[in-house]
């Protein structure tokens, strides 16, 4: 009857086990789709206080369409040549080509994704003044000012021809939200843009001094180098210039600027110039005002005069006056209505009273809810979040105060490490990590947003991989601005004056720092995945090494535990304590390189890496139990000491995971076989067989179990494979002399898939250089992309690499058999092949995927209601040559997610027959044409 009982718990600890694996093979998947919103995985928790926001100067970042470079005749001559760098002093206030559709070129790439962001900050897309101002006028070194930033609006009616259509700016959102990315729109309510020369003739509104007539405003215009005449023949304050045509601006009830007829500036921050003369709109006055008449001449020469009237007349027949401030409300509000964008950036917010950011907040608010109504089948029509705004009140840092209280705002900047010094060194960072946790964690209204660089004061190149770190894992939300994560540099001054252009240079795509890169990538991925990184509370842990912490968060139904470890000195072992988060016996990642250990002692060790950095979250896997009966215990040592004695390499009954003898970690190897999350093939499944039937099933795991435990069963758990296997299945391909032949017990036999065929090398070492020159040994070409070594057990760490090019970070050796792929970065158990899916040919339907740029393709493929088989992101692809690729699907299965190895994934799609295409950025099929 004891006996009986002890097999029923066994079995229901193993069930119980299988239900654990299975909810994590679902919540995997889940975490693909970051539109979801409740649930216990924070994977797939979006939320502000967690944010990675990346800002970008849409004209600086990526042009991918040449063909609006410019547009309104910007930098052309006046017989339609385009301006020639010759002919201008400097061009780092010119428009750089940049677009909408270089944004959504990089969005489908993945670059966002494998950055961990979830939030794109993009600047002002609608349009902007036509014409250039001019800085240092009359002086040598006298530059053209266009509006490339964004910040001086015309008309917020329509997208700027220069960043691209309404129907480019609509395919950005839209996909932003397929890759679970809010859009956030840098946005002006305080102030338009200047006049100009252009503006003013093709509007038909200021004035201009007698005598300066088309011809010679022309030769003052189309002066491109030392132009000091700019202003002299626009008549601002001369007699009747009100009259003479400044009331067909903007006219003098919306604004209060320096010319003739407008109320003069103020001396507060309300009334003032932000920009010292930029003219100032009248958002705090009750007045009802018209549309301006030059926006209704230019909407009479687009042709559009009746719609956008009809807009607005509908919108104010609601009830709402016509005052400046709700004209505004609505302009801006549209760009949430019409395209679904997420949140404003609110540019000099303390410039505009709280009633009118109030006033914004609620209108985006309602609607964004109507745009979610209306677009059900957008990505984005689940999302629950509120539309978010946070503010530029110049200068502030964390502070509670009206702007969350009367403003409606969600967050403000935090300007706290502005300067280009970045954030706190490892000996200080702690005492802010705690100050932040404290303060903007303990308040569900409030949160920050911080950045280390910006694009008006400075750009933080300061150990830019100790700031990858610790600036990535602040609390509350961050700000990445483009480049800080690949080493933009900044332009150089040419002539003097340029001020904050210099800091607004061209992404560097093509001198990227890519180890870099990858740094700031594997930690903005943890945070993206870790909501407690963010919104949970913070507590310093100890470390032998570095600057150790604690982050828990708890709250609406989602749990989240990590600890971290910064700074600590690079290549080493840090002990980290983590029983504040995990228990004895729980297996535990560093995320930031994929390896695994199991907590003992309220203790877990990892190799620090290159770069001083680990990251640490749960896998959802249990170790041994550590509440074993005395008599178990010693039934079980004697057992493992029993198999001990076989040779290592040798292959034995019951040891899938191949390290020499049957363990806990063999059953549980073969329940996560059960739960789809890894595949058993080869002599992986002859050993997992234990009880011979030709399948693996829950028995195999229960017998090993039995044995472990010190039970009797019918099967020779723990000996050499050949003794238990008939002599015609011993020559069969998958048997050992085949696939695993037997190699030295005092050496580490690794490999490494290198993603191509290469003249692969290792380098490896201990705690001092490694026996060879650097890079190593050349490996032995086994098949395909895949290279062997034999590595001596006294080394501890390796680095593979194409002869000392493209080469992996530096590795810990995690044990024998393994094999290591580069374009995934993680180790796995070597099978002694490298299928991409499944062990046999498979009955199904062929499907290609065109990546749009060459990848590491998986396929995730589904039943309609019910999971799919393989856990997210499903199987690899074969490569078939540039950037397709393809797989066999098996019958019964109609929907399926292409994606770049979890990354830059599809939607959900409808398998639509047998050989076809998905060509990614086009989002279409085709059939498949060899």
């Amino acid at each position: 009857m004891k006996l009986s009982k002890r097999l029923i718990s066994l079995l229901l600890s193993i069930v119980l086990v299988l239900s654990v694996f299975a909810v994590i093979a679902t919540a995997s998947y889940t975490a693909a789709d970051n539109s979801v919103q409740e649930t216990g995985d924070s994977s797939s928790v979006f939320s502000w206080d967690n944010a990675s926001v990346y800002f970008l100067l849409t004209d600086r970042f990526v042009n991918g369409n040449t063909s609006n470079d410019h547009s309104y005749n910007r930098l052309k001559n006046k017989d339609g040549s385009i301006v020639t760098s010759s002919q201008l002093n400097s061009d780092v206030a010119t428009f750089h080509g940049g677009d909408f559709a270089g944004i959504t070129k990089k969005i489908n790439e993945g670059y966002f994704d494998n950055l961990g962001v979830n939030a794109i900050w993009m600047s002002a897309p609608y349009e902007q003044i036509h014409g250039y101002v001019i800085v240092n006028e009359g002086k040598s070194n006298s530059i053209k000012h266009y509006a490339y930033h964004g910040y001086y609006a015309m008309d917020y009616t329509q997208t700027d021809a220069n960043f691209g259509t309404a129907t480019e700016f609509k395919t950005l959102v839209d996909t932003a939200h397929k890759h679970g990315i809010r859009i956030v729109l840098d946005i002006v309510m305080n102030h338009p843009g200047y006049n100009t020369i252009y503006d003013m003739r093709e509007y038909n509104f200021g004035a201009f001094k007698t005598g300066y007539d088309n011809n010679t405003l022309d030769e003052i215009y189309y002066n491109w180098r030392f132009n000091g005449r700019y202003h002299e023949g626009i008549n601002y304050n001369g007699g009747g210039a009100y009259n003479a045509g400044w009331k067909n601006w903007w006219d003098k009830d919306w604004l209060r600027c320096g010319i003739d007829g407008y109320t003069s500036f103020g001396g507060d921050d309300l009334t003032k110039s932000a920009g010292g003369d930029l003219p100032d709109f009248k958002t705090e006055s009750g007045s009802t005002v018209n549309v301006p008449q030059f926006l209704q001449t230019k909407w009479s020469k687009e042709g559009r005069l009746s719609t956008e009237q009809n807009k607005l007349n509908s919108y104010f027949s609601s009830g709402k006056s016509k005052t400046v401030r709700n004209y505004l409300v609505f302009w801006l509000s549209q760009w949430v209505e019409k395209y679904g964008v997420d949140g404003f950036r609110c540019d000099t917010a303390k410039h505009v009273e709280f009633a009118s950011w109030k006033a914004l907040k609620d209108q985006c608010n309602q609607s964004l809810k109507t745009w979610r109504k209306n677009n059900p089948n957008d990505a984005a029509a689940k999302w629950k979040d509120d539309f978010w705004m946070t503010a530029e009140d110049y200068g502030s840092g964390v502070n509670y105060d009206g702007y969350y209280t009367n403003g409606g705002f969600d967050s403000k900047i935090n300007f706290s490490f502005t300067g280009g010094g970045g954030v706190p060194n490892s000996s200080n960072i702690n005492n802010v990590y705690s100050d932040y946790a404290n303060r903007i964690n303990s308040n569900d209204k409030f949160n920050v947003l911080s950045y280390i660089s910006s694009h008006d004061t400075a750009l933080c190149r300061n150990d830019m991989y100790y700031q990858g770190s610790a600036f990535q894992l602040l609390p509350g939300a961050i700000q990445i601005f483009y480049g800080d994560e690949s080493n933009r540099k900044t332009l150089n001054s040419t002539v003097g004056g340029e001020g904050d252009h210099l800091v607004r240079s061209d992404m560097n795509w093509s001198s990227m720092d890519n180890n870099l890169l990858a740094h700031w990538q594997k930690v903005g991925k943890f945070r993206r995945n870790h909501i407690a990184v963010g919104a949970g509370s913070h507590a310093k842990v100890e470390s032998n090494t570095g600057l150790a912490f604690s982050r828990i968060y708890n709250k609406n139904g989602v749990s989240d535990k990590v600890i971290a470890c910064i700074a600590a000195n690079n290549n080493t072992t840090a002990k980290i304590k983590v029983s504040s988060c995990f228990t004895d016996g729980t297996v535990v990642r560093n995320a930031y390189d994929n390896t695994t250990a199991k907590v003992s002692g309220g203790y877990v060790s990892f190799n620090t890496g290159a770069h001083g950095t680990v990251l640490i979250e749960a896998t959802g896997e249990v170790g041994p139990t550590e509440t074993q009966t005395q008599t178990e215990t010693q039934k079980q040592t004697e057992t493992q000491q029993q198999t001990e004695t076989v040779a290592p390499g040798t292959n034995i009954l019951g040891d899938p995971d191949m390290n020499g003898k049957a363990d806990i970690a063999d059953a549980t190897l073969i329940q996560q076989h059960l739960a789809s999350i890894k595949t058993l093939k080869g002599i992986r499944k002859t050993v997992a067989d234990v009880d011979g039937d030709k399948d693996v099933t829950i028995i195999d795991a229960t017998c090993i179990q039995q044995y472990l435990a010190g039970f009797k069963n019918k099967f020779n758990i723990g000996k050499p494979i050949g003794d238990v296997i008939e002599s015609s299945e011993a020559t069969d391909p998958t048997s050992s002399t085949q696939q695993n032949p037997t190699y030295s017990s005092d050496k580490y036999v690794l490999y490494v898939d290198m993603g191509k065929q290469c003249d692969a090398c290792a380098y490896y070492w201990a705690d001092s250089d490694g026996p060879v020159q650097w890079p190593g040994t050349r490996m032995e070409h086994v098949s395909g992309n895949v290279y062997m070594i034999e590595v001596d057990k006294q080394y501890t760490h390796i680095i593979f690499s194409n002869n000392g090019g493209e080469q992996t970070g530096d590795l810990d050796i995690p044990g024998t058999n393994m094999i290591f792929y580069k374009n995934s970065n993680n180790w796995d158990n070597y099978s002694g092949e490298t299928p991409t899916h499944g062990d046999d040919p498979v009955d199904g339907i062929t499907l290609y995927a065109d990546m749009g740029f060459e990848c590491d393709a998986y396929a995730y493929y589904w039943a309609t209601g019910s999971e799919g088989p393989n856990k997210w992101p499903g199987l690899r692809m074969d490569h078939v040559s540039g950037n397709i690729y393809k797989i066999v699907v098996p019958n019964g299965f109609d929907n399926i997610i292409f994606s770049n190895n979890g990354d830059s994934q599809t939607g959900n799609l409808s398998i639509p027959g047998n050989n076809m295409i998905y060509y990614k950025n086009g989002d279409n099929w085709q059939t498949f044409n060899n």
